[in-house]
């Protein structure tokens, strides 16, 4: 199963007794923590001795499984059958039901990356250097940070890049949780590392990743928010299921939205 998308089941029903029924209701149970709701499933009318019909369901996978939930690592969802239906014998209406056979399915890891910028540390402290605003020909100096969580199984081969907005440097200072140095390549700054245990569950941690970027403004910024990195992209191979994971972060701009100091003085002057 690949969170925020759809658990395809195909639900069958087969008369096995020796009675036509009718009125058939078929549900589905299973633990809200992983899928969604389902729709009404709609109702069979009737099906004859040895008769049976399959209807298909798509299922919503969740995007993000809670810390509250049931299982935080190596999840398998379980999914339950049943059917309410009436007969008759004799004469005499009989209402009934089964339970029908229980399927389990992995699920492959969520994973959430955030990119923001920061001037400022949430304590007033000053991180970044240099003139803010930015000025024409004058170096600033911003830190940026990655934090991923959510995560759900151990992931392998975990790459993290993005590109460097125009005139952005790395300037080599960096502080990474996990895995090796910050490196530029190019326009791109990339990280990679072997493997992380996963940091949903109860006493785990986010994996956190901060680097500095140098940006010193050219006359035709003046006006503008300069782009410091773009979209993040994250990519690593779920252990569990051996599926591809993948996810984004929106790009980061000298707008530092979550740095309430810094945010009117973003436009090169």
């Amino acid at each position: 199963l690949t969170p925020g998308g759809q658990a395809t089941i195909d639900l069958t029903l087969e008369n096995v007794s020796a009675w036509p029924i009718s009125n058939i209701q078929t549900a589905l149970k299973f633990d809200s923590s992983y899928l969604s709701t389902v729709k009404t499933i709609a109702p069979v009318k009737t099906l004859a001795p040895g008769e049976k019909t399959t209807d298909t369901i798509e299922v919503p996978v969740k995007a993000n499984v809670a810390r509250t939930a049931s299982s935080t690592s190596n999840i398998v969802v379980t999914v339950q059958s049943s059917a309410t239906f009436d007969f008759e014998i004799d004469g005499q209406k009989v209402s009934t039901n089964t339970t029908g056979n229980t399927t389990e399915t992995k699920l492959t890891s969520p994973v959430s990356i955030s990119a923001f910028g920061r001037y400022y540390a949430p304590s007033g402290d000053q991180l970044g250097r240099g003139p803010l605003p930015p000025l024409v020909g004058e170096t600033t100096k911003y830190w940026i940070f990655w934090n991923i969580s959510g995560t759900t199984n151990d992931l392998s081969n975990i790459q993290i890049e993005a590109d460097l907005g125009p005139g952005v440097i790395l300037t080599g200072r960096h502080s990474v949780s996990v895995g090796n140095a910050v490196q530029q390549s190019e326009n791109s700054v990339t990280l990679s590392t072997g493997s992380i245990t996963p940091t949903l569950p109860s006493g785990s941690t986010i994996i956190g990743v901060a680097f500095e970027v140098a940006i010193t403004p050219t006359a035709a910024m003046i006006g503008t928010s300069p782009k410091l990195i773009g979209i993040t992209q994250i990519t690593a191979h779920d252990e569990f299921t051996g599926a591809t994971v993948a996810r984004s972060a929106s790009a980061v701009t000298a707008y530092l939205s979550n740095d309430p100091l810094a945010i009117p003085y973003d436009k090169v002057e």
